[in-house]
């Protein structure tokens, strides 16, 4: 079986029309809701997803994942980007690892995952609202990833939403 995880790394959420207070049991079509989060609190629920912390991926983007750039308010999951120089987490002097190397990025961003806490196995159905930014500069993305240890791009990263901020045309 193949077995999944649910990236959520949107530079920015906007907000959009509150979560109902609790999903419903059974789905059209013959579905059952078998996992979700509503993002009903004030706090992400690190039972259903992980903070992804410091430079993670693609090499060249100028952004450092912070937990202060993830908010859950009014029902909504909010990841926002900020313009101010921010501490690389995962940073080791004399590193040859490219994610260790960079010590400081000029922007903080906000990214969740499952990984570590929840995986999903095939056949399912996923479902989300998501409102993305627009303007230069940003890539809100809501993936699923492969549980393998092969790395990106080998372990079967799914693009649900990609929205390249400089192509406000393409998906």
């Amino acid at each position: 079986m193949i077995k999944r995880l649910v990236y959520m790394l949107l530079v920015m959420v906007l907000p959009v029309t509150a979560a109902p207070e609790k999903a419903p049991r059974e789905l059209e079509g013959g579905w059952v809701y078998a996992w979700g989060d509503e993002f009903n609190g004030t706090k992400l629920n690190t039972k259903k997803w992980a903070y992804e912390l410091g430079v993670v991926r693609n090499p060249g983007a100028s952004q450092a994942y912070t937990k202060d750039c993830v908010r859950v308010k009014n029902g909504k999951l909010q990841l926002i980007s900020r313009a101010k120089p921010t501490p690389n987490c995962h940073y080791k002097e004399g590193s040859s690892r490219w994610t260790e190397k960079i010590k400081t990025q000029p922007f903080a961003s906000g990214s969740v995952t499952t990984r570590g806490v929840k995986h999903f196995e095939a056949p399912g159905r996923l479902e989300f609202r998501a409102r993305v930014p627009k303007g230069k500069g940003v890539w809100p993305a809501i993936w699923t990833m492969h549980v393998n240890d092969y790395g990106w791009p080998a372990n079967g990263e799914i693009d649900i939403l990609e929205h390249i901020s400089q192509e406000p045309e393409t998906c």
